[in-house]
């Protein structure tokens, strides 16, 4: 799996991998178990596979066997206290992610006008979109990101793996977490926008503990 996934050099790809991966590994849980198994005998054959198998299958099975409700209809009180929930008033935000692994320097970063060194980051961008209204559709969505989602993607795919101050846009920009928002927003608006949404704001993650936001006004994107 690891000589595949590093072959993957797309990154699109490589996620699409690893969920397919994911899902053949749950498939293959399933098929181990007897249809005719109670709840609690699937429990119990679902722990007999995790102590067979180590590794990365041994995790799977872990997870298989602590989040997986095996009941129909469990807690069937809860369906009184939630009639009606389709019909709650209030406003959604639908938010979209992705990582890449880049490298940056700051211009004139020091007092005395040098350059910051280069050096790299996993970073983080988060999306957040509405759609025209508060609410949703007849559907149920409130905003399809799908054009957005693939939009991100090639954004990613073009500052990924790179250091970011040799792309053409960054030349003059000082590539600061808050310009590379503005980037995304930026590269982000025409899609949003034909897709019948609004981005509400951009977070660019440098690292794990330090992010900048980007909310766009005065322009509608």
């Amino acid at each position: 799996v690891g000589m595949q996934l590093h072959c993957l050099t797309n990154a699109h790809a490589r996620r699409e991998f690893r969920t397919s991966l994911y899902i053949c590994l749950i498939g293959h849980a399933f098929s181990r178990v007897s249809p005719q198994a109670t709840p609690s005998l699937k429990k119990r054959q679902f722990s007999c596979l995790r102590q067979r198998k180590n590794g990365v299958a041994s995790r799977t099975w872990l997870c298989l066997v602590s989040n997986m409700n095996l009941e129909l209809d469990a807690h069937p009180q809860i369906r009184e206290d939630v009639a009606g929930f389709e019909r709650l008033n209030g406003r959604f935000t639908v938010r979209i992610e992705a990582r890449f692994e880049s490298a940056h320097f700051l211009y004139r970063y020091f007092p005395d006008g040098r350059d910051e060194p280069v050096h790299g980051h996993t970073w983080l961008v988060e999306v957040f979109l509405r759609g025209p209204g508060d609410g949703t559709g007849a559907d149920g969505i409130s905003y399809d990101f799908l054009a957005a989602r693939k939009r991100l993607d090639q954004l990613v795919e073009r500052i990924e793996h790179v250091c970011i101050n040799d792309l053409a846009e960054f030349q003059e920009v000082n590539p600061t977490a808050e310009n590379i928002a503005r980037w995304f927003c930026c590269g982000l608006a025409a899609d949003v926008k034909s897709s019948g949404g609004r981005i509400v704001e951009v977070r660019v993650h440098e690292g794990p503990t330090n992010y900048a936001i980007f909310e766009p006004t005065g322009v509608s994107v």
